[in-house]
């Protein structure tokens, strides 16, 4: 954008679309047939199934708590990030888009050490571990300054390691979810956990975070944002995910959250 302006950027965007949509069809690969209804329900029954299976589970309920006050948090930086970057860290928009685009590498990277860390650490700690630790290299972000220099540094490196590191939970969190829930309900957790977090977390965090940061400055915005997630981890850490060794370990049908908040 810096070498060829905002318009030319955005056009070699939409092209990279068309590519990828040219590729998804030259795909020839035969797909499995679909497999046929056990019995007809209809989609408020699955909806309201799904929602009291999450809401029910001791291992599925504590992260879809913590998932979604991590993407209202999370929609600060959405909102923020390249304001912060821009006009609080003076980089300029090719800084901005090597720090970024850090967050990609540090992910692949991330995706190709998934299975291995989760295999040495076991899934809960390692589902947990990563997250704190990804969330103690994220506190670099609100407390970046100095010159310009510094503050790509104190940026960058979150980007490239944390979101590695985020990457493996995601596989671990994901893994633990699809081994503990059976397959028959398994797309109603997921769309319940997909629409809890991001059809309701993400917007509401957006809002939130525009007003925060005209009243106390996107810096401090930032800052909150970075606190929330962080302690979004405690409802997976006082959980019994990171006991799991594997997604194996727990009995699906006899550990259930009571409205009382015990298990049983």
């Amino acid at each position: 954008m810096q070498i060829v302006s905002a318009p030319f950027a955005i056009l070699v965007d939409a092209v990279s679309f068309v590519v990828s949509a040219a590729t998804l069809l030259m795909i020839r690969a035969p797909e499995s047939p679909r497999p046929a209804r056990e019995t007809a329900t209809r989609i408020t029954h699955e909806i309201v199934e799904g929602l009291r299976t999450v809401r029910r589970h001791a291992i599925v309920f504590p992260l879809a708590a913590r998932s979604v006050p991590a993407h209202v948090f999370g929609a600060f930086y959405g909102v923020l990030y390249s304001l912060y970057l821009l006009r609080e860290l003076h980089l300029n928009p090719l800084l901005l888009g090597i720090v970024i685009s850090a967050g990609g590498v540090g992910s692949l990277v991330g995706s190709l050490f998934a299975s291995r860390v989760v295999t040495a650490l076991g899934i809960g700690r390692a589902l947990v571990g990563t997250a704190i630790a990804a969330s103690m290299l994220g506190v670099l972000t609100p407390l970046a300054q100095g010159p310009v220099a510094l503050a790509t540094l104190m940026v960058f490196l979150p980007q490239l390691i944390g979101d590695g590191l985020q990457t493996i939970e995601g596989v671990a969190e994901r893994s633990l979810i699809q081994g503990v829930i059976p397959d028959r309900i398994l797309g109603r957790v997921n769309a319940t956990l997909d629409v809890v977090a991001h059809g309701i977390g993400y917007p509401l965090g957006a809002l939130v975070a525009a007003f925060v940061a005209e009243q106390i400055g996107v810096r401090g915005a930032i800052a909150i944002g970075w606190a929330g997630m962080a302690l979004s981890i405690l409802w997976v850490v006082f959980s019994p995910v990171p006991g799991l060794r594997a997604a194996s370990d727990f009995v699906a049908a006899d550990v259930y959250v009571t409205p009382s908040g015990a298990t049983r």
